[in-house]
């Protein structure tokens, strides 16, 4: 197996299982907050949770985009990054604010 011709592989699926783990803990969270009875201590903001939820399917395309050879790796990788520093100061630096 060379790495050349499945590169899009080895970065694609580590892609798509973060984004699918973020999409789910993100969904489940919103449903456990506004759906149940139960008492949090601290929620998560609505607004920091759908756009929590709308960059992991944005990255969930993009790495069903790269594991279908559409997207080049050093251009996907780029707009994960960015995805992901998005999704991190969102969750550091914004939650406090709303």
């Amino acid at each position: 197996m060379n790495f050349r011709e499945n590169e899009h592989l080895f970065l694609g699926v580590p892609i798509l299982l973060l984004s699918f783990l973020s999409l789910a803990w993100n969904v489940h969270s919103f449903y456990k907050y506004n759906y149940t009875n139960l008492l949090f201590l601290y929620i998560v903001p609505n607004k920091i949770l759908i756009s929590n939820i709308v960059l992991a399917l944005l990255a969930v395309i993009l790495s069903v985009e790269t594991l279908k050879g559409k997207l080049k790796v050093k251009l996907s990788l780029i707009i994960f990054i960015s995805i992901l520093l998005i999704y991190i100061v969102l969750n550091t630096f914004l939650i406090h604010r709303f």
